[in-house]
């Protein structure tokens, strides 16, 4: 029959302890176990995480939806410059911008800023061109969309209205026909923001570490799931 399967709490603790400081796995106290076995039961756990669907209440009326206009900072390491093999799915949404080497989540929460829908960019992709991913498939009927300036689309607005939504966003400073919106409301933004700190608390998030976009985008999904149980 072989040894009982061990209880999955003692690597979580771990893969908390890694991600919240940031060290490399080979710095894993020994207390939670060798370190590899760890990293092995990662992929695991996290391919549970990363389906990206999670609950949402029939009765939420407010999306909010925005990316991290600063990007995340990318670290110059052998990791992210190593040879790939020609051919092969090189895309691991890093992207030239500004600041360097950097990647963008773009986050949809809800209104008491619990996650619906996470996804990863380039850091030199404009915000709007992953809008629609963010909204599909979610109900907005009767919902007010919050988001901000890098949102500003006639389109992106139009699918929100087509929706049976209300789009709050704010028209960009050199609009021709500046759009008006309800700035009351617009406040409430702030939950996406608040949102973005509580995950920046964790260093291998504000600073990415990990090689592949399918692991860093597993780990946002990791951190999204305790922000569910802390606000849930």
């Amino acid at each position: 029959m072989g040894r009982p399967r061990k209880d999955a709490r003692e690597q979580v603790d771990a893969m908390l302890w890694i991600f919240k400081t940031g060290a490399p796995w080979r710095d894993l106290p020994e207390y939670y176990g060798p370190w590899k076995t760890c990293l092995q039961q990662f992929p695991a756990l996290a391919e549970r995480w990363s389906v990206g669907k999670y609950p949402q209440e029939s009765e939420s009326r407010f999306r909010f939806t925005v990316a991290n206009h600063g990007g995340f900072d990318q670290c110059k390491s052998a990791s992210a410059q190593c040879w790939c093999k020609k051919g092969a799915d090189n895309d691991r949404a890093i992207g030239r911008s500004r600041g360097g080497l950097t990647t963008k989540v773009h986050a949809e929460v809800d209104e008491k800023g619990r996650p619906v829908k996470l996804l990863l960019s380039r850091g030199n992709l404009n915000d709007i061109t992953l809008a629609p991913r963010l909204v599909d498939g979610l109900t907005l009927a009767k919902c007010f969309v919050l988001a901000d300036k890098g949102y500003d689309s006639s389109d992106f607005v139009q699918l929100i209205e087509d929706s049976g939504g209300s789009a709050v966003i704010p028209p960009r400073s050199n609009a021709r026909n500046p759009r008006e919106y309800d700035k009351g409301m617009y406040k409430r933004r702030n939950l996406v923001e608040r949102f973005f700190n509580r995950m920046k608390q964790f260093r291998r998030f504000a600073t990415r570490y990990e090689k592949t976009a399918k692991s860093f985008l597993s780990l946002v999904h990791f951190f999204a799931v305790f922000v569910w149980i802390s606000i849930s």
